[in-house]
C-alpha cells in the first residue's frame, strides 16, 4: 500500500472533503452539513470533519483487527442500532 498526503478542506460550497493533497480532484469523502445546522457550525465544520473521520478510522481498524465472524450463526438474532 502506497502511503499519500491527506487533506481536510471546506469547499466553496459549505462541503467538507478528505483528499490527496497531490491531486486535489481525487476526493476520498465528502462530508455534508445540512442547511439548518450548517449555519451553527459555520467556522469549525474541519474540526468537526476531522473528529468524524478520525472516529471513522478507529471504528475501521477496530472491525478489522477484531476476529472475523466466519458462522453466520454466530452473528446477533436482532441488528444493533448504534
Amino acid at each position: 500500500m502506497t502511503s499519500q498526503v491527506l487533506e481536510i478542506v471546506e469547499l466553496e460550497n459549505g462541503d467538507v472533503v478528505l483528499r490527496s493533497a497531490e491531486a486535489p480532484n481525487d476526493v476520498l469523502l465528502t462530508i455534508k452539513f445540512a442547511a439548518a445546522l450548517s449555519e451553527h457550525v459555520d467556522g469549525i465544520k474541519v474540526p468537526i470533519a476531522k473528529a468524524m473521520i478520525q472516529a471513522g478510522s478507529e471504528t475501521y481498524a477496530d472491525i478489522v483487527s477484531s476476529e472475523v465472524v466466519s458462522d453466520v450463526s454466530e452473528l446477533p438474532a436482532q441488528p444493533i442500532i448504534h
